[in-house]
């Protein structure tokens, strides 16, 4: 199931590194967002154990499973199951799923040319939002710099 996917490495990233609260209280235009990063630690420690998001085990399994479940949704657009003239709520709850990924920098390269990236994009065109590479690594398997995200 994608869906679970980004939510519980992006919370799993919030529970763990500090770099990753502070870029994502800085995006969400919080203000002191170094202190933000301290202060939200608890709230972020819930929400990763609601998830079942405490394993970096499951995390990296997830990675790895990430790629094969952008391939089913290309193929459902293939199918026309999504991605038709009409949107369904298969459109919606996929495609928006997929547009929030997109704003990740760890994300978007998975689903960049893909046709799972139109159905994102036509979904939610305007989505403001834009978070840079949070997650470590030897999650990724890239050079992806927590500092950097944090803005050091």
């Amino acid at each position: 199931m994608l869906q679970p996917i980004p939510r519980r490495l992006l919370r799993w990233a919030l529970r763990r590194e500090h770099a990753a609260r502070v870029a994502f209280s800085r995006e969400l235009g919080t203000p002191l967002p170094q202190v933000a990063g301290v202060v939200v630690l608890p709230v972020a420690a819930v929400y990763a154990r609601r998830e079942d998001a405490g394993s970096t085990e499951r995390i990296r399994r997830d990675w790895d499973e990430l790629p094969g479940h952008l391939d089913h949704v290309d193929e459902l657009i293939a199918a026309r199951t999504i991605g038709g003239d009409e949107c369904n709520a298969a459109d919606f709850q996929i495609g928006t799923t997929l547009r929030v990924m997109l704003s990740c920098a760890d994300f978007e390269p998975l689903i960049a040319g893909r046709p799972a990236e139109g159905l994102a994009r036509g979904i939610w065109p305007d989505y403001r939002f834009r978070l840079p590479p949070m997650l470590p690594p030897e999650i990724t398997g890239t050079a992806s710099s927590l500092a950097r995200a944090a803005g050091r």
